[in-house]
Formats: structure tokens, C-alpha cells, sequence
């Protein structure tokens, strides 16, 4: 029997806890508008937070700064610091190309401005002007094989057509040719094309221009009679060497001395148009 003033004291209360510092990654430690962003896209820890911004980056593939963001209505300063960062030149003769093939047609002064103006990258431009130069260069390939096989063939026609005269009439289209390139400037590379598959054939040019040598000097030349024709018409075909030989052959013959004979009634030639083809051939001589 417990005597008054011997009883057993109560049992006491286990202690408290320590106080849990606050998780500075907790949702209570966060400002209410990223505490409610946090909540949404459940973040519970840093860890949380870290994955999540990794993951946004690799599906972004860059660097947060280097995102260049445009508003619903970008500027043309926005726009053109995008397609600048992309490749686009500032001007449309800084793309940097391959030089052209000798005698390739430059297609370039005209495309480079058009793709400049569609906002085309260096890469892009470099890649089509490769792939343009390169179907060019095929197909002059191909044209040339042509022209070659088209030579070849019609030269023979030619040789088959004018037999005996064939060389007569090579020499003839030759001087006829000589002389419409001195009076036309007209040179040899733009007379060679005329024979091409795209021109007139070598038989048709060819053909052309016997027909104009036998028109023109060749009558009169043959003859050594310069009665026959006009001063200009007389020396159309001759080269200087053939002139030169006119000349000689006149001084020889006594035509010189009678070109230059004077009337002594009235002090002046006695053939003007004699003296005229003299001097035509004279001037022809010397090339």
C-alpha cells in the first residue's frame, strides 16, 4: 500500500525532433508564381529541376544564348541577322564559287543577284552553281563530240560533190572568209562556230563562201585583166601575198607604168580607174 506522499512520479514525454532546415528546392521556398510552375511540371528536389533543363537543352540543340527569337512581326534587322547567322551574304558578289571552266558561259552576274535576292545561303549557292557548271560542261562535251562527227562527215560530202575543184573551192571559200573578216571584224572563233551543229554546217558555210570567192575577185585575179571589175571588188579575196604577186606581174607587164602615165594636156592620170585598182591592190599588199 503506497503511503501518502510516496507516489510514483509520471513518465516523461519522449523529446522533440530536430527542426528540419527548409529545402531550398521545395515549393514553399519558391516565389507563388514559380512555386505554381514548379507544382504543374511536379519538381519535388534540385535533381528534379536539373533533368528537366537537360532534357529541354537536348531537345533544343544549342545553348539557351544562342537562340535568336523573333516576335510575331519580326523587323528586316531581325530577320537579316537570321539569314546572316544561316550563310547569307551581305552583298551578292561575296559568295565564294569555284572558278569557271575556260570558254563556260557566265551564267553568274545574272543568278548570283536572283539568289541573293531569295536569300540563299553561300552553301546552297556553291552547291547548285556546282551542279549547274557541271551539266554545262557535259553537254559542251557532248556538243563538241557532235560538232567533230558533223565535220567529218560533211567534209567528205564536200570532197564527194566537188571533186577535182575541191581544193580550188577551199581556197577560194579561204580567201572569200579572209575578207569578210577584214571587213566585218568578225574573227576566226565566231566563223568556226557557224559550223557547228547549232550553226550552219561546215558544208553550208563552206559552200557559201566558194560561191562568194568566185563572185568576187577570182574572175578578174585569173584573168589579170583589171577592166573586168570595180577597184574594191577587184581585191576582195586576195591576200597580200596574191597582191603582192599582182603588182609584180604589172610592173613586168608594163600595166604600172601605163597607170601612172599623165595627160600632158591636163596634168592628170590617163586612166583613173586603172590607177584606182593599182592602189587597191597596193594597199591590199600590205596586209
Amino acid at each position: 500500500m503506497t503511503q501518502p506522499g510516496n507516489q510514483t512520479p509520471p513518465d516523461a514525454a519522449p523529446p522533440a525532433p530536430p527542426a528540419t532546415p527548409p529545402n531550398p528546392w521545395s515549393p514553399d521556398s519558391l516565389a507563388p508564381d514559380l512555386k505554381a510552375y514548379a507544382e504543374v511540371k511536379g519538381f519535388k528536389s534540385l535533381a528534379d529541376a536539373v533533368v528537366g533543363y537537360q532534357k529541354a537543352e537536348g531537345v533544343r540543340g544549342i545553348p539557351v544564348e544562342e537562340i535568336m527569337r523573333l516576335g510575331k512581326e519580326p523587323t528586316p534587322e531581325q530577320l537579316a541577322a537570321i539569314h546572316s547567322r544561316l550563310g547569307w551574304p551581305e552583298k551578292a558578289d561575296q559568295y565564294q564559287l569555284d572558278p569557271l571552266p575556260e570558254n563556260m558561259l557566265d551564267l553568274r552576274p545574272d543568278l548570283l543577284p536572283a539568289a541573293h535576292e531569295a536569300k540563299l545561303t553561300r552553301a546552297q549557292v556553291a552547291a547548285l552553281d556546282k551542279a549547274l557548271t557541271g551539266a554545262m560542261s557535259k553537254r559542251a562535251q557532248a556538243m563538241a563530240a557532235e560538232d567533230e562527227a558533223l565535220i567529218k562527215t560533211e567534209q567528205l560530202e564536200l570532197e564527194r560533190e566537188w571533186g577535182p575543184s575541191y581544193n580550188e573551192n577551199l581556197e577560194l571559200a579561204t580567201r572569200a572568209r579572209a575578207e569578210l573578216q577584214r571587213i566585218t571584224g568578225i574573227d576566226a572563233k565566231a566563223w568556226e562556230s557557224l559550223t557547228t551543229v547549232e550553226g550552219f554546217g561546215l558544208k553550208r558555210v563552206a559552200t557559201m563562201l566558194a560561191s562568194l570567192g568566185k563572185a568576187w575577185a577570182e574572175p578578174a585575179y585569173r584573168s589579170g585583166d583589171p577592166a573586168q571589175v570595180a577597184p574594191e571588188a577587184f581585191v576582195r579575196g586576195m591576200t597580200p601575198e596574191q597582191a603582192r604577186a599582182q603588182i609584180k606581174a604589172w610592173a613586168n607587164d608594163g600595166t604600172t607604168a601605163k597607170a601612172f602615165e599623165v595627160d600632158p594636156n591636163t596634168g592628170k592620170p590617163k586612166d583613173l580607174a586603172l590607177l584606182a585598182r593599182w592602189r587597191a591592190v597596193s594597199a591590199r599588199s600590205e596586209g
